[in-house]
């Protein structure tokens, strides 16, 4: 290379994303560095393993091309992708566009349910449970109407059906999704995991509400996305996937509830818990 240039985009406590472009005799080349701080190449192995099957370049629905690890780095080179964001159509579109947008998202991950490879590492609901108890006691002002959610959630899961796992993204949320061209690309599968389906549409669902508030500053300007993500889900997903989702949505609503006030953002926090104990009331 004549010039390599490295631009942060972002950083967590255990890995970075970072913008390369590298210059050379046959011309300009962007990619994403993704570096971790243990050895992710896990992830490679599984963006690698999606892209052979059936969620590569050729495909509508797809993840960045992986094009390398660096062991001795803990770096992942990948495809860099050119387009908005859900967040973007939300922030810049109109109505169709939002519904269109969310069309989009629930194909993706209706595919992605029914079609992709279950991995080994599966998600723990008990083990969850446990560390939201840890979580609500500790939830000042909001602890009381956690409990009493987180007690709901509970007697509902020792009731739940239950719901044969599928491959999971982890954090399957407007942030992940990207629209280029034809293409719906999800980025940012870290958390990859088996894990019953509704897990992944609930988060997706509440973080939909949140950016309704936070990049629209109404929290109801997007009540009819919901029911658009949902619909094309459900036609490209695998069947009864959402048995569980109000149990889900509400475990997600108090993960939210709990960030929020470590934000100091109460108004946001009491919202959501206020929308978990709708969903169990009902």
């Amino acid at each position: 290379p004549q010039e390599t240039r490295i631009q942060p985009i972002r950083s967590r406590p255990n890995r970075c994303t970072v913008a390369i472009v590298v210059k050379s005799r046959t011309g300009q080349h962007e990619l994403i560095g993704k570096v971790y701080a243990d050895d992710r190449a896990d992830v490679f192995d599984t963006m690698r393993r999606l892209s052979r099957d059936g969620f590569g370049t050729a495909s509508d629905h797809s993840v960045p091309t992986p094009f390398g690890w660096l062991p001795a780095l803990r770096v992942r080179l990948e495809e860099k992708i050119e387009g908005l964001s859900m967040n973007d159509v939300i922030r810049t579109g109109r109505s169709a566009d939002w519904t269109t947008a969310a069309e989009r998202c629930g194909e993706w991950l209706g595919r992605f349910h029914r079609t992709a490879r279950r991995p080994e590492r599966g998600y723990d609901l008990a083990a969850n449970l446990v560390l939201h108890r840890q979580a609500t006691a500790r939830m000042a002002r909001l602890r009381q109407k956690a409990e009493a959610v987180l007690a709901q959630v509970e007697e509902a899961v020792a009731l739940a059906p239950v719901v044969v796992p599928c491959a999971g993204h982890g954090r399957y949320s407007p942030d992940h999704v990207l629209f280029s061209g034809r293409r719906t690309v999800v980025i940012d599968l870290d958390e990859h995991d088996a894990a019953d389906p509704s897990r992944d549409v609930a988060g997706f669902l509440v973080v939909l509400q949140r950016r309704a508030i936070q990049l629209l500053c109404d929290r109801h300007a997007l009540d009819s996305v919901p029911d658009a993500f949902v619909a094309a889900y459900t036609a490209s997903g695998p069947p009864g996937a959402l048995a569980n989702l109000r149990l889900y949505r509400a475990l997600a609503c108090l993960s939210w509830a709990r960030r929020d006030l470590d934000k100091q953002t109460p108004e946001l926090a009491e919202f959501m818990v206020d929308e978990a104990l709708r969903l169990m009331s009902h």
